[in-house]
């Protein structure tokens, strides 16, 4: 089970990466056209990030919440 939840969490990360370079080469694009400015690429990106961040800490609260559950119940299986 740990090992499906670090793969899916890659996964993700690859998958943000990704994502992010597709933002980044076609907001190069209207940047060199003159149809965005290169500020309003950093502020989209920048907005962007601190709207991901959260979603992706609260993720992880829940993977390390279902971690922990198993763990108590592991050790009251030692215990009883």
């Amino acid at each position: 089970m740990v090992v499906g939840d670090i793969c899916c969490f890659r996964y993700s990360r690859v998958e943000y990466n990704n994502f992010a370079f597709i933002i980044i080469f076609y907001g190069g694009y209207l940047v060199m056209n003159n149809q965005m400015s290169v500020g309003d690429l950093v502020f989209f990106l920048a907005c962007l990030n601190m709207l991901l961040q959260p979603i992706r800490m609260a993720g992880m609260m829940v993977m390390l919440l279902q971690r922990a559950v198993v763990a108590t119940d592991r050790l009251f299986e030692i215990f009883d």
